[in-house]
């Protein structure tokens, strides 16, 4: 992969039983997202999961298919994890479907590529679709990972992304326990990371703990949700922006002392995109 990389979360639609609840269908945002997302021809595309409602259906996974057509047939690296909306309907047919499209060797369940200095750490949160030996195996090795970029005179900076995020202030429960008890500390003991970015929680939000950065950028189009605010707030959100937030991607761009994290997206019913928040994040 080589920067810069465009991150997006959460793509999926709207499941029936969800817009029975009430919950909103963004068809036409999600298309124009990703449409914007594609013109900016990046050096690597990363989908942070749910990129479908139902991970095992075909006819879901052709609905994707035609939406994400200039980031998939943009002959450019396009790298996906998997979300808990990928895994419904069954393990092997979800596993099938999402591996066929976006699986390159060497590429399994979590694996770590380099761009430009940045090492980028994949990961599988589903803790509850893992087997215990997967999810020992995996946490074992994303220690192992982390102790080699260290020692690394080519790595620079580390930046993980997974689907589930460690902390998050949606009032839908969003922040993962088992994230932060078995991935937050080694990323916090590791002297090159930089950021912890992930979907799930269908807003923008930002964290900063220890001089690390965590970021849920889930707004690729599955239904936004609302943050809770004032006292309420489970952590300090560093974006102040209302919610619903924007639709939106991330983009991941090379600085001659680090990297930006930059905010790209939309409010429903605007469509007009627009950079509306930007992070520098420095190598140690």
């Amino acid at each position: 992969m080589k920067l810069p990389i465009v991150v997006i979360g959460d793509t999926q639609r709207t499941l029936l039983l969800e817009r029975l609840m009430g919950r909103e269908q963004n068809d036409a945002e999600r298309a124009q997202i990703l449409a914007v997302a594609a013109n900016e021809r990046p050096g690597a595309f990363i989908f942070l999961g749910d990129l479908v409602g139902w991970g095992a259906s075909e006819a879901q996974w052709a609905v994707f298919d035609d939406f994400a057509k200039g980031i998939v047939r943009s002959g450019t690296a396009v790298r996906a994890i998997f979300g808990n909306h990928d895994y419904l309907g069954g393990r092997r047919a979800s596993e099938r479907n999402l591996l066929r499209r976006f699986s390159d060797p060497g590429i399994s369940k979590w694996w770590s590529e380099d761009a430009n200095g940045l090492r980028v750490l994949f990961l599988d949160s589903n803790r509850h679709v893992l087997s215990g030996p997967e999810w020992t195996k995996q946490s074992t090795w994303f220690r192992a990972e982390l102790a080699r970029a260290d020692e690394d005179l080519s790595v620079k900076g580390v930046m993980v992304v997974l689907h589930h995020p460690p902390y998050s202030n949606s009032r839908i429960p969003g922040g993962a326990r088992w994230v932060e008890s078995d991935f937050v500390p080694p990323f916090l003991a590791s002297g090159k990371t930089l950021a912890m970015v992930s979907g799930h929680v269908h807003a923008y939000e930002k964290f900063a703990v220890d001089g690390r950065y965590f970021f849920v950028a889930g707004g690729g189009g599955g239904p936004r949700v609302r943050l809770l605010e004032g006292d309420r707030r489970l952590h300090v959100d560093l974006y102040s922006g209302p919610s619903p937030r924007p639709f939106h991607y991330l983009r991941v761009e090379a600085r001659p002392d680090g990297i930006d994290l930059v905010a790209i997206g939309f409010a429903k019913g605007d469509r007009s995109p627009k950079e509306f928040d930007r992070t520098t994040l420095k190598y140690r």
